[in-house]
């Protein structure tokens, strides 16, 4: 069974969290480490920390070559050299990668393969989306 696990930016600082996103009495997303940790709801602890819902992602259960773990959004680089971003199908219920270029695959295409590596993310390396390097 894999581990369940969001990752989300925080509105404060722009800084990654992890834990369980939940919505405030509000309406605004905030990361907790578990939904027991916000009383109804009503978080004003120091471990509810508010996120831009936009930038929350799930892990996906695998990790890369070097043992990072593999998240929803990342930027990988594959065999040869391609960078595809994980991204979660809904339609077919199963991880996918896409490609700069568009082609898209079943990530068990790479599990193989062990050679895998995150580089980026979509929200913090945009330039790797472009083709940009460094």
């Amino acid at each position: 069974m894999r581990e369940i696990l969001f990752r989300g930016k925080r509105t404060d600082n722009g800084e990654w969290v992890y834990g369980v996103p939940i919505k405030d009495s509000h309406g605004e997303t905030v990361m907790v480490e578990s939904v027991y940790e916000c009383e109804e709801y009503n978080c004003r602890g120091a471990n509810c920390l508010y996120v831009n819902e936009n930038t929350v992602e799930q892990y996906t259960g695998l990790t890369d070559k070097n043992g990072k773990t593999i998240f929803e959004g990342d930027i990988v680089k594959g065999h040869w050299g391609t960078l595809f971003t994980i991204f979660y199908d809904e339609a077919r219920l199963q991880l996918r990668t896409r490609s700069q270029l568009g082609i898209e695959r079943d990530i068990d295409y790479y599990q193989g393969y062990n050679d895998i590596e995150v580089i980026g993310n979509i929200y913090d390396n945009t330039e790797l989306l472009r083709g940009e390097t460094e």
